[in-house]
């Protein structure tokens, strides 16, 4: 039975980065007393944060990785946004030294690790998912982060070539932000 839920566990953690959570886990036939169980004993489970638990595997890109824990340490509802997306897309001057979640429903902002959890209402039609990671998009990450005036149009333009922002995204940030 253990042997059973430890390749569940593996198996749904590789969907999502290595991450997995209690209410994950149990939604898919885990009870979260297996999980923790499993993590007890097992070198390549580790307990992240209540409720939260990453598989150590070698597939796993660890960026992305801790983009998930941000995410499922912010809890229902987060999101990145603002460096970090910047920094998932190779947009950012720098990693940022936190992963920032935001969270509708966040009561204040708090830290947990390399986590910071700011509360964050986005218009629904601002929100995205990267490589299955909830975010907001890279329009919006560049209004809400800082990014120095030499390094802004570089940045945009790769965004542009990308893809990863339109024409007139691009317009109307390099006119609000350049200025």
């Amino acid at each position: 039975m253990n042997q059973r839920y430890r390749q569940m566990l593996h198996d749904l953690a590789m969907d999502n980065h290595g991450v997995i959570t209690t209410s994950q886990a149990r939604q898919n036939g885990i009870p979260p007393v297996a999980l923790r169980n499993i993590a007890a004993v097992d070198e390549d489970v580790w307990r992240i944060a209540r409720g939260v638990y990453r598989v150590n595997d070698e597939d796993i890109d660890p960026i992305l990785s801790d983009y998930a824990i941000g995410v499922a340490v912010g809890g229902p509802e987060s999101f990145i946004w603002g460096h970090s997306v910047l920094a998932l897309h190779d947009l950012a001057c720098e990693m940022p030294r936190f992963v920032y979640v935001g969270n509708p429903r966040a009561r204040q902002t708090r830290m947990s690790g390399f986590v910071r959890i700011t509360r964050r209402n986005v218009p629904a039609n601002q929100l995205t998912r990267y490589s299955g990671i909830p975010s907001t998009t890279v329009a919006q990450a560049f209004r809400d982060a800082y990014v120095d005036g030499d390094k802004l149009e570089d940045a945009l333009e790769d965004a542009l070539a990308r893809k990863l922002i339109t024409q007139r995204e691009y317009d109307e940030l390099w006119a609000s932000l350049a200025g």
